[in-house]
Order: structure tokens, then sequence, then C-alpha cells
């Protein structure tokens, strides 16, 4: 761990550097990015939003270029580990409030073999139709908008739920006004989250953005990969969003 510190931080301290010698930063610049970070740790939650903001992505593309199986994603700050558990198929618990979309979530868990995968816990998740999310905004109770499923004998789930909205994340600190100096918005798109887990495999991290969907092309966290982008698709008057998961060996 020392001599995996030594080497990161050399690299880092290494590549500003190299950055403030390209764009010739002054002193005077460099105590002002002092004192903005200093701001931002003092300000309750803005460093974290900051670094998941900016820099959660890059350790999925960590995650990717050393896995075979199905693209990890960012997870957010909104997992909570005690979703209501509905087996297989089901429904999650939602509230009659706004523009109320129903839509259905399926799919099926294959291991690398392409062998079906039983037994797999899957958490989902996603926000209300104002965009927040339950257990953490606005009092509403834990057990909506949130689930999680197990994976029938041939690895299969099925869920119904309501379509998630985008949203924006909190735009009023120092991670916003950082947004904003660099041309760019605080908004996320409407998006689906998921957590998979079996012993003996790797716990996977991802999410599901809606295909021609606003802020697709400009998410504030640079997270949308083009794999994890999919189209609704009818069946039977629901419209479907069919997610598959090909998870890799612990």
């Amino acid at each position: 761990m020392i001599e995996r510190s030594k080497t990161v931080m050399n690299d880092l301290v290494a590549a500003i550097r190299n950055v403030m010698l390209k764009h010739e930063i002054t002193n005077e610049e460099l105590r002002f990015a002092v004192k903005y970070l200093k701001e931002t740790a003092n300000t309750e939650f803005e460093l974290e939003l900051m670094m998941e903001n900016f820099f959660e992505i890059t350790t999925a593309h960590v995650t990717n270029n050393k896995n075979s199986g199905s693209a990890s994603n960012i997870a957010g700050p909104f997992f909570l580990e005690d979703a209501p558990d509905i087996g297989s198929e089901g429904e999650i618990k939602t509230l009659e409030e706004g523009e109320h979309l129903p839509i259905v979530i399926r799919g099926q868990i294959k291991d690398l073999a392409g062998k079906p995968i039983s037994g797999v816990k899957l958490d989902v998740w996603h926000s209300t139709p104002r965009g927040t999310y339950s257990g953490v905004h606005e009092g509403i109770p834990s057990e909506y908008y949130r689930a999680k499923l197990t994976t029938d004998e041939m690895g299969y789930y099925k869920v119904r739920t309501t379509k998630p909205v985008p949203y924006q994340i909190p735009d009023n600190g120092n991670t916003g006004r950082l947004l904003k100096s660099m041309g760019r918005h605080a908004w996320r798109p409407a998006h689906v989250h998921f957590k998979a887990r079996k012993p003996g495999l790797q716990e996977h991290i991802t999410q599901v953005y809606f295909n021609g969907e606003d802020y697709v092309d400009s998410d504030c966290c640079e997270a949308v990969i083009d794999e994890l982008v999919i189209p609704f698709v009818e069946e039977n008057g629901e419209q479907v969003i069919i997610k598959n998961f090909v998870l890799d060996a612990a």
C-alpha cells in the first residue's frame, strides 16, 4: 500500500505540474485554487459532490478496462442496502405524483461462458418523478422507488416501475460554480441504477440511460457509456427496457 501510494502520488503531482507549466499558472492563480479547495472542503457534502461529479466515472473506466463482462458505471450516493425483496419478478412501489409513466425492466444475467446465473441479488433503484431519491430526500420512505430482485433458475428478472426523470445536482456551491466556469450544466439524464451480487462473482454496479432522452449527450458527470444507452421497445402495450448482464468471476 505504501509503494502504491508513493507511485500514485508521484504521478499525480507530476501531472498537475505539467498542466501548470502548459497553461503558465501563476502564483496568484495557485493561491486562488487553494482557497477554492479549502472552501469546498469546509462546506458540507461539497467536496464529495465535486469528486463524484468529476472523477467517479474514471473508477468505472478502470473496472471496465480490467473486466470482460458488462459495462460498469458510477454508483452515485443514493444506494440503500435494505430495499424491499420482491423475488425474481415484481413491482417497485411508487407514489402517484407528477408524470407517472409505467415501464418494465427485464433481462437475464449470465457468466462469461454464457451460462445463466440463478440467485443473483439485483438491487434496482431510481429517482422519483421529481428527480429525488427515497430514504434520502423529502421524507419519502425508503421502500419506494427501489427494490431487490433475485434471478430465477435461468437467470431472469423482471420488474415494473415508473420512468425516472433527469435531475440537477446541487449547483449553488463550488461544484456548480466550477461546472459553470467550464461552460457546462449540472444536469444528469434520467437513469436507473443496478447493483448485482452473488458469492463467487464480482460485484457489478451500473446504470441504464434511455435512448434519445435529454442530457444523454451532455451528462454533467460524463458517465454515459454507449453500451448503457438503451431504447424502449413496446411489448403487449408496455414500454420495456431490456437490460442483460454478463458478470465477471471474483
